[in-house]
């Protein structure tokens, strides 16, 4: 029976799950890294109407987490053991 059972690991808004195979949960080892700050003062409080400005910084950030997440995963031996 393979089902998906969700821990709270006790930190704010984060649930994680484990995967139930052959009557024991297998844990799952997690991995957090931690990018630059996104600078935006130079653009000022009145950049926050421009939508097309917006729309551009949060595709650059999407793009910037997306591009790490796949070099995590190319460094990745094994998804139990990390």
């Amino acid at each position: 029976m393979d089902a998906e059972a969700p821990i709270v690991t006790g930190a704010p808004e984060i649930v994680t799950k484990r995967r139930w195979i052959g009557g024991m949960y297998m844990p799952a080892k997690f991995r957090i890294r931690f990018l630059e700050p996104v600078r935006l003062e130079r653009y000022g409080p009145a950049a926050a109407e421009d939508v097309a400005l917006v729309q551009q910084i949060a595709d650059d950030i999407r793009l910037r987490i997306q591009t790490t997440l796949n070099e995590m995963l190319r460094e990745r031996k094994s998804v139990w053991f990390g």
